[in-house]
């Protein structure tokens, strides 16, 4: 169904710089989508929008080649530019569908870009398509499509399977790993990580199969409930992205897997994560939609609707899981309302 405000403001949110405050991505437009799909109504949407758009910058317009600077260092504005003034006209001439795959083998090991965010903003606007205008929906698609290439951070190559080590024991070895040195950015922790080169030896060992990116789900959903971290709130998010793409056909399924798992793994030394003392208890995925929809107009907290989103589509997707999913978003349920009648 067609959503006439979502609409108006996904299209107000294209003047927006894809990054804002020296490299923090622009959540604007994925937060609405994630927003709407929960329930939210058109004034959440509205008070959403006016409480966290002043915080953006206006988009440069200024442009450099993206394809001969991939995976550069500097000018992403520039490249995110040009990028989107080559997508755009091929989704309006070629489809969505035939640009994503065009564009997506060649952006696949670049996965980890912005801090998973450039994957997570082509799923999120790939599933506002029923819900907006249909040039709305290929701006935002254009735009999701050139962050990608303009912000793409590879963590390695890794184009061959491995010798068949079980994810368990991979991730386990990947945790045992040494801490990212501490820095500002998930990216820039990422980077330093990928530099080592020892997640990249341990993956060698890996190979991907069919189950590999519903497991990453579980790993990311454990992952976040035993240490509320920020960076592994993000594996959350980006395995319901990852399976996104695979499910919509828009990648090849082992390779993209590959890549996805290697960032993923990058990502477990580069989150700094600890231990939380405890869990909070669990709550119905209602209960955490509601909490999302209610604390929209006054705190605006992109991550927390994105998380309560991607955990209600997980659970879809994989419902054996269900109660993993509902723990994860548990977590950011306030105590007391934990304590009180949400469930």
């Amino acid at each position: 169904m067609k959503r006439p405000e979502l609409s108006r403001l996904i299209d107000r949110s294209q003047s927006f710089s894809p990054e804002y405050g020296k490299g923090l991505s622009n959540h604007l437009p994925m937060a609405l989508q994630a927003l709407a799909r929960l329930g939210g109504d058109d004034d959440a949407l509205r008070a959403f929008d006016a409480k966290h758009s002043p915080r953006l910058e206006s988009r440069t317009r200024n442009q450099v080649g993206w394809r001969e600077r991939l995976g550069a260092e500097g000018e992403l504005e520039a490249r995110f530019e040009s990028a989107r003034e080559e997508f755009l006209p091929s989704i309006k001439k070629r489809g969505a569908k035939e640009t994503a795959r065009s564009l997506l083998p060649l952006l696949t090991p670049g996965v980890a870009a912005g801090a998973f965010h450039a994957l997570i903003r082509v799923s999120h606007a790939l599933d506002l398509e029923p819900t907006v205008e249909r040039h709305v929906f290929e701006a935002e698609l254009a735009s999701a499509l050139a962050y990608w290439a303009a912000s793409y951070q590879s963590v390695g190559s890794i184009e061959e399977s491995g010798g068949g080590a079980p994810l368990h024991e991979v991730f386990e070895n990947v945790r045992a790993l040494e801490d990212a040195k501490p820095a500002r950015l998930i990216t820039l922790r990422m980077k330093t990580v990928a530099e080592r080169g020892d997640v990249l030896e341990i993956m060698r060992s890996f190979t991907e199969k069919p189950e590999t990116l519903r497991d990453l789900s579980r790993l990311a959903a454990k992952r976040y409930i035993e240490t509320r971290n920020f960076t592994a709130l993000h594996l959350v998010t980006s395995s319901y992205a990852a399976q996104n793409l695979v499910q919509r056909g828009l990648v090849e399924r082992e390779r993209f897997t590959r890549y996805y798992a290697l960032a993923f793994m990058t990502g477990i030394p580069a989150s700094l994560a600890t231990p939380v003392k405890e869990a909070r208890p669990i709550q119905s995925l209602e209960a955490s939609r509601i909490f999302a929809i209610e604390q929209s107009p006054t705190k605006a907290d992109d991550h927390l609707i994105k998380l309560v989103d991607a955990c209600h589509q997980l659970a879809r997707l994989d419902p054996e899981a269900k109660a993993q999913f509902e723990e994860a978003a548990s977590q950011v349920l306030p105590r007391a309302i934990v304590r009180g009648s949400h469930r």
